[in-house]
C-alpha cells in the first residue's frame, strides 16, 4: 500500500474515487494459478491525481512501485492511462483501472479504444490491439524518442 487510505481521505475531507480490480480478472493472475488479490486506487474527483493505491496478491511488492511514482511525480490517472501496459502482466490491472477511472472503460463494454490502442473483451480476457502505432507514439512522447532516434 502507498499513499492515503479511504478513512484518511475522508477525515481530510477530499473529494475522491475508489477503482477496484481482482487477479481473478487479470489473464496472467489466471496463467499464473495466482488469482488471490486486488488492486484498489484512489484518486481525487476534481483533479485525477492519484492519492493512495493498495495492492494484495503476487508480486504486490513489484506492482506498487508504479503507483508510488505516479505519486512522488503527482500525476494523475489519465497520465496513468496513457502509458502502456503489456498484455499479459499482473502491472497490466493498474491501467485498466484509470481507464474504467476515466469512463473509457466499464465492466459493460466489450471493446474500447485509447491512445491508439483498441481493446477487446473476449471470455472475460482482455485483448490489446495497435490500430495506430503513430498515435501512440505520439501520446508516449519517451517512446517515440527510443524508437524514432
Amino acid at each position: 500500500m502507498v499513499g492515503l487510505t479511504e478513512e484518511q481521505c475522508k477525515a481530510q475531507g477530499l473529494d475522491f474515487c475508489i477503482n477496484k480490480s481482482t487477479f481473478r480478472a487479470n489473464g496472467k493472475a489466471v496463467a499464473m494459478g495466482e488469482t488471490d488479490g486486488m488492486v484498489k486506487i484512489i484518486s481525487e474527483t476534481s483533479t485525477g491525481r492519484l492519492l493512495g493505491c493498495h495492492i494484495c496478491g503476487p508480486h504486490a511488492a513489484d506492482l506498487v512501485t508504479e503507483a508510488a511514482l505516479a505519486m512522488s511525480s503527482s500525476l494523475t490517472v489519465e497520465a496513468i492511462a496513457g502509458t502502456i501496459h503489456a498484455h499479459p502482466t499482473l502491472s497490466e490491472t493498474v491501467g485498466l483501472l484509470t481507464l474504467r477511472r476515466l469512463s473509457i472503460i466499464s465492466d459493460s463494454r466489450r471493446s474500447y479504444s485509447y491512445g491508439g490502442l483498441l481493446f477487446v473483451t473476449v471470455h472475460n480476457f482482455m485483448l490489446l490491439i495497435v490500430v495506430d502505432i503513430w498515435k501512440i507514439f505520439q501520446h508516449n512522447h519517451c517512446l517515440s524518442r527510443c524508437f524514432l532516434h
